[in-house]
């Protein structure tokens, strides 16, 4: 008898059991769902952010974007504006991934569209410094310490009239294809809003003449720090070089093509 009872109170707990299983796996499940519906909708909202392409394609014949975020929303972002007969492009990494490091990223397209309505403003290397103000300001107003926070940036403005570029960077390299030979400008040794400075050098602009074939390339660390091949191992940036060096005289679109199949191998 005793044996009959000890296993009805088993079979009484195991059901009990079972069934708070089920209501924390609901709960769960309910929870998941909430925060994937939040975080689509902040894609949303970022995806609207970012520039529409079609500004790129009536100032250049050839152009491509390859936008991949690892999460549903991204810590990098684009960004380009027509001013005054001079088109300037920014491509930035931000601190962290996912959600704050989308936050970071929509923080710095709004400062962009700020800083270069202001007529002080005149050049990549005065985006870059005011944009290292701003983002300090912001920040450092709620968080006392020094914060890490920031963004890599890189900013080119091209004269699409005189075709002359000038080009300033902060710990992004950009790769500039001129006369069919690749240069590449890694930019200075830090990052923008970053409170905690080990490198104190000042923003500076490149400048050159583009030629009719030349061509430029701006990235985020995404590509070169994508984990993948037959080893599992980075990609590397001296991968990306060899691609470059491979791809760069075929038409855009077949360039974006040839770097959205890399990735995927």
């Amino acid at each position: 008898r005793n044996l009959i009872k000890q296993k009805e109170a088993l079979q009484r707990e195991v059901h009990n059991q079972t069934i708070l299983l089920r209501e924390q796996k609901a709960e769960i499940e309910r929870k998941n769902r909430d925060i994937t519906d939040s975080i689509n909708y902040a894609k949303r909202i970022q995806s609207s952010i970012l520039p529409q392409s079609d500004l790129l394609a009536k100032a250049f014949k050839e152009y491509f974007i390859y936008f991949v975020p690892r999460d549903l929303v991204s810590g990098d972002f684009y960004w380009f504006s027509n001013l005054k007969g001079k088109f300037i492009i920014t491509v930035a990494d931000c601190t962290g991934h996912g959600v704050p490091g989308a936050f970071m990223s929509m923080i710095g397209t709004t400062l962009l569209n700020d800083i270069v309505k202001q007529q002080e403003i005149n050049s990549p290397a005065d985006i870059l410094k005011r944009l290292d103000t701003e983002i300090k300001i912001l920040l450092q107003k709620n968080e006392p310490e020094h914060t890490r926070d920031g963004m890599d940036i890189s900013i080119v403005e091209i004269d699409t009239k005189t075709r002359k570029v000038r080009l300033a960077s902060a710990k992004r390299p950009v790769y500039l294809f001129i006369n069919g030979e690749l240069n590449v400008y890694k930019g200075i040794r830090r990052s923008v809003g970053d409170s905690i400075i080990e490198d104190e050098s000042e923003f500076v602009n490149i400048e050159y003449d583009m030629n009719e074939n030349d061509a430029l390339y701006l990235f985020s660390d995404g590509y070169a720090d994508q984990l993948g091949g037959p080893e599992g191992k980075k990609y590397m940036s001296a991968n990306i070089r060899k691609l470059l060096l491979d791809i760069y005289k075929k038409p855009m679109r077949e360039q974006e093509e040839l770097i959205h199949t890399t990735f995927q191998q």
